[in-house]
């Protein structure tokens, strides 16, 4: 299994070159990768190496192969699905978010314990919570995204793990415990931000 930081740094070469692509770019050398990607040449070509990804010394790297490749190790499939638990404000933004489906990711469904939230109809239906276990184990759902209150993210959890969730991003601003045997995410944006004002007045 690849670590990481490494995964990490993947992605966004990725990203760097779908956009060189859209621009109309076929080779890309990895001074301009690096440099795009705030990375080092060095690490770039160390990167593509162990994952056995060759470019040619004059005339740089394939990009479209080098998507290709990539998608491969990031074990991409045809369709990506997650689901989504607590579904205010956050939630709709993730659920409208159009460039999941460049990557192929789908929230394809929502879950809720207020019953004035819950509507089967949308795009992106949204069910109440008991239905979580029946929904996760007849889409084979391994992904979940928690965007619930501090308070409710410990029990959610529990009950995402139960059912067969695998990996969780959690937006809730706590901790979880019993993480054992899944892979847990944390996005703090109170943190993250503050840490940005952080950097600004200290300078």
């Amino acid at each position: 299994m690849i670590n990481r930081k490494r995964i990490i740094r993947l992605i966004r070469y990725k990203n760097v070159l779908k956009k060189l692509r859209n621009s109309g770019e076929d080779k890309v050398f990895s001074n301009i990768l690096a440099e795009l990607t705030g990375e080092k040449s060095t690490q770039v070509r160390k990167d593509f190496s162990l994952l056995k990804i060759t470019g040619n010394k004059k005339s740089g790297y394939d990009i479209h192969e080098l998507i290709e490749r990539v998608n491969e190790i990031l074990i991409k499939r045809e369709k990506n699905c997650a689901i989504i638990v607590g579904c205010g404000k956050m939630a709709k933004a993730l659920m409208e978010y159009q460039n999941f489906e460049d990557e192929n990711i789908t929230i394809s469904a929502g879950f809720d314990n207020n019953p004035k939230k819950i509507s089967r109809a949308k795009a992106t239906p949204i069910y109440p919570v008991e239905e979580i276990e029946s929904y996760v184990k007849e889409h084979s759902i391994k992904v979940a995204i928690l965007t619930v209150p501090a308070k409710s993210a410990q029990p959610v959890f529990e009950q995402l793990k139960d059912c067969g969730i695998r990996a969780v991003m959690n937006f809730a601003p706590v901790t979880l415990k019993n993480c054992d045997e899944v892979t847990v995410k944390y996005i703090n944006l109170d943190v993250e931000l503050e840490s940005l004002f952080y950097f600004v007045n200290a300078r």
